[in-house]
């Protein structure tokens, strides 16, 4: 579970900004919210709104970045290798320093503080700490890492001898999970499987597939949760195919590694084909008509049934799901159903949903709480601020949607009238 995340010096973030999942003391919708330890209240899902490049994707990018380089930076990278992370542009105090993120998570009743920073070349920081959420309990200092001195506290032996074997561009946490350390390996699977950050609805698309083809059972589980969205469809049907690796439009250097993979000149290939009631003159059913999802389906059809899977697992396994534009060609009831399987008691398990949107449909005190809603704006210097509904005091039955468009919230877009860009009416843009 996701207690916070923090993020500066990285894109258009300069100065050190907080995102937040722990409740605050706020009464309104206490279904939104869970108790997940002795000390915290966390809640069940956090939209993000704001303006174009206002910088919503890059908190989120700054989640998936500390995400990926944690699961792969002692395997992928190599010595002398560059990474790819890029500091605030914009001011010279900042552009030459190091990225910075930390994450507070919870596992099994113990609470982790985690965090490096970092530039293009090498990791400059590095901490972990916990706690066991005992009464009264300090935070014990797992290790802190400067440059290449790495210090180990008593609790993480396990890493005690692994120091002089982490590269500069490499972080300590993923050496020792690779060495098999019991608290770095149960951080690294919660990093692998308990987190997920998507930005490509195409890919999460493909990869739900990919695993229905792995897993029969799948079909059964997301059929109930498409059918229930009142789509048109009536039924899903998974088709598998073998297709000639040659045909495929793409480099031959990859045709040639999937033939060495694969053993052989073809893959299976699997298609998601859609089942719709077929009438006759007088409208009665006569049979059903089969659609390929790629090739016939909405755009809405195709993002539902790729963001099936991971929510129905992020339900059923308790998992983090964070997602950038999630409206995007959903309904706003659709967008508000999804909303709703997170903050229902049909969240058993603590899952998470976090989301950035231009969706004021949901921007109510019905979807959510002042403490579940968040604005990014820039400033006149460049960078991204973060700030909470939470922060304003406002009444109980006050529109948040309209208020937000009326700009009282900030984190909308000051336009400029058209006459003002082009002139008067008579006159021709150039």
């Amino acid at each position: 579970m996701l207690i916070q995340f923090k993020v500066s010096n990285y894109r258009s973030f300069k100065d050190q900004e907080i995102f937040s999942m722990a409740a605050s003391s706020l009464s309104e919708l206490p279904e939104n919210v869970f108790k997940a330890t002795r000390k915290f209240k966390l809640l069940k899902s956090a939209v993000v709104y704001g303006h174009n490049a206002s910088g919503k994707s890059n908190l989120l990018g700054a989640m998936r970045f500390m995400r990926r380089f944690v699961i792969n930076s002692s395997k992928e990278t190599q010595q002398g290798e560059k990474i790819d992370v890029m500091p605030f542009k914009l001011n010279t105090d900042t552009e030459n320093k190091p990225c910075s993120f930390e994450i507070v998570f919870f596992i099994d009743g113990v609470v982790y503080r985690y965090g490096f920073e970092i530039d293009n070349t090498k990791i400059h920081a590095e901490w972990l700490f916990s706690n066991s959420q005992i009464k009264n309990a300090r935070d014990a200092n797992l290790f802190i890492r400067e440059g290449q001195k790495i210090t180990v506290g008593n609790q993480f032996r396990e890493g005690a001898d692994l120091t002089g074997k982490t590269r500069e561009n490499a972080l300590f946490l993923s050496v020792v999970a690779q060495f098999n350390g019991k608290i770095a390996t149960r951080i690294m699977e919660w990093f692998k499987n308990k987190i997920h950050v998507i930005n490509d609805t195409g890919v999460l698309l493909g990869r739900t597939l990919e695993r229905i083809q792995k897993d029969n059972s799948l079909l059964n589980r997301i059929k109930p949760f498409i059918l229930a969205a009142d789509l048109g469809i009536n039924d899903i049907k998974v088709h598998i195919a073998k297709e000639s690796i040659e045909s495929l439009k793409i480099p031959q250097v990859i045709k040639n590694k999937m033939k060495q993979d694969v053993g052989g000149e073809e893959i299976e290939v699997g298609e998601i084909h859609t089942l719709h009631s077929k009438f006759d003159k007088d409208g009665i059913i006569v049979g059903m008509e089969e659609f390929d999802l790629g090739k016939m389906g909405s755009e809405g059809t195709k993002k539902m049934f790729a963001a099936s899977v991971p929510i129905i697992d992020a339900l059923q396994n308790g998992e983090v799901f964070v997602v950038d534009e999630f409206e995007m060609h959903l309904h706003p009831f659709l967008v508000r159903f999804f909303i709703k399987l997170f903050n229902s008691d049909l969240n058993r398990n603590n899952a998470q949903l976090i989301f950035a949107s231009h969706n004021t449909e949901c921007l109510s005190n019905e979807c959510f709480r002042r403490d579940q809603i968040w604005f990014i704006e820039k400033t006149r210097y460049g960078s991204s601020k973060l700030y909470s509904l939470a922060e304003f005091k406002i009444r109980k039955d006050e529109r948040y949607d309209k208020n937000y468009l009326q700009g009282k919230y900030g984190a909308v877009p000051v336009i400029k009238e058209a006459v003002a860009i082009y002139g008067n009416a008579n006159e021709t843009p150039k």
